[in-house]
């Protein structure tokens, strides 16, 4: 069994620097060429885990098996949603007219399925596995404009479009793509031509296509060594632990001699109990009650002897930034509060805020109307809000600057009340020297005169 388990880590060793390519020694020669194959497989982790993110199937398979993009993803659509909606006029001041009731009647329920949170996390999940989320616009019968009656997101996945091979000279959505074609979860498979292709609206991320513009690449198209080398290691290092002796119980009494061994008897009783009782399978204890002085010395693999933290931890890098997703908000036990704290005010204003913003402006700019738009407002969030005493600092700080440039005759009144956010004066827009007559030379002490 060591011999078998010492091959074991060496190849797997040796496999992880050079490809999971040979044959392993200690499989038999007389297994099949599939049995084999399947055997390395189950080892290499190469049926489960290598992935191409330059597919759609891929990357919907990233998402499925991948611990870093379902977890970054799934975090992303928690910060996204805690965002409270609003509809504000160019001041930003709020709005409540009929079409901003009707607009928000609708986000409130987007259909029948799905609240704004449920719709709003979908869309998200959809356009950073895939870089696009395509949104169906549902009209009643014999109609095909103003506000739709629902909203629904269009999996990536079943998403396919055949374009007509023109696009500069054209000024129709309907001249550049030919048809559309989308699959519900039952199965059924819908198509779209003509005018009614303007039902469906693409919410597109960041990265387009270098010879298609009409859907965006996925942010994890590049990505498919990152999160194979991810997958790998985990699925490497499962194996070794589900395979592995984990250690060896004994007995710390010693004499004078040395070291005082089990009595045959003792040793039986405790196989016995671990054999029934104990162990890693769900269901058994998992202490041992015993009035003996036991000492346990593992022999689980340490996964530093792999050489797989390094790699886990570049591949983790490399899929949070790709995704847009802070490394220190995926509950890594190394991070201080102070830096989760920063890590978390980052995520908002870096990541999810640029994104709402540019949702909401989508929506609004989907509905058609003017006067105003949505907007996600994060101000309640209280990571991004200043304590008081930060706020008492600050406010102290500015006003001794602001004041000096006032004294000094460098601003107006009404700039030092701006820069303080108060309310200007009606006469607001003079300078000192305007309002004191005090002469210049004995307000800034020059000339001899004091």
């Amino acid at each position: 069994m060591g011999k078998l388990q010492n091959s074991l880590r060496k190849w797997v060793f040796n496999q992880i620097t050079k490809g999971f390519e040979t044959t392993p020694e200690f499989i038999p020669a007389t297994f099949s060429a599939s049995k084999r194959s399947e055997i390395i497989s189950l080892l290499s982790g190469t049926s489960k885990v290598n992935i191409n993110c330059q597919t759609k199937v891929g990357q919907q398979a990233a998402y499925d098996t991948c611990p870093i993009v379902g977890t970054g993803v799934e975090r992303r659509g928690d910060y996204v949603s805690s965002g409270i909606l609003r509809a504000i006029d160019r001041e930003g001041k709020d709005v409540n007219g009929s079409d901003v009731k009707q607009v928000m009647k609708l986000l409130e329920n987007p259909n029948p399925m799905q609240d704004w949170e449920e719709f709003c996390r979908m869309v998200g999940a959809y356009y950073d596995v895939f870089g696009f989320c395509p949104i169906l616009q549902v009209y009643p019968a014999n109609r095909n404009t103003g506000l739709p009656v629902a909203l629904w997101p269009i999996n990536p996945l079943t998403f396919e479009y055949q374009l007509t091979g023109k696009l500069y000279s054209q000024q129709r959505i309907q001249d550049i793509v030919e048809f559309v074609t989308y699959s519900n979860p039952g199965g059924i498979t819908e198509e779209l031509r003509g005018d009614d292709i303007n039902r469906v609206w693409i919410f597109n991320g960041k990265t387009f296509r270098k010879d298609d513009s009409y859907t965006a690449q996925s942010p994890l198209y590049s990505a498919s060594d990152a999160v194979t080398l991810f997958n790998v290691g985990f699925n490497v290092y499962g194996q070794l632990v589900k395979q592995s002796v984990l250690g060896i119980i004994s007995t710390k009494d010693r004499s004078a001699y040395g070291q005082i061994p089990m009595k045959p008897g003792e040793k039986k009783e405790v196989q016995e109990k671990m054999d029934v009782n104990y162990g890693l399978v769900e269901g058994r204890d998992k202490f041992i009650i015993t009035n003996k002085d036991l000492y346990f010395q593992s022999l689980l693999t340490n996964v530093g002897n792999l050489a797989l933290p390094e790699g886990f931890k570049m591949s983790m890098d490399t899929l949070c930034d790709r995704i847009g997703i802070q490394a220190e908000l995926l509950s890594q036990k190394d991070a201080t509060f102070e830096n989760k704290k920063n890590a978390e005010i980052s995520q908002y204003n870096a990541q999810t805020i640029p994104f709402a913003n540019k949702f909401t402006a989508y929506l609004t700019t989907m509905f058609g109307v003017t006067g105003w738009r949505l907007m996600l407002d994060y101000s309640h969030i209280s990571v991004l809000q200043k304590d008081e005493k930060e706020k008492a600092d600050t406010l102290t700080s500015e006003i001794a600057s602001y004041g000096k440039l006032y004294s000094d005759g460098l601003i107006t009144q009404n700039t030092y009340l701006e820069k303080l956010e108060l309310p200007p004066l009606l006469n607001g827009g003079r300078y000192i020297g305007e309002i004191d007559n005090t002469p210049a030379a004995v307000r800034f002490g020059v000339g001899g005169t004091q």
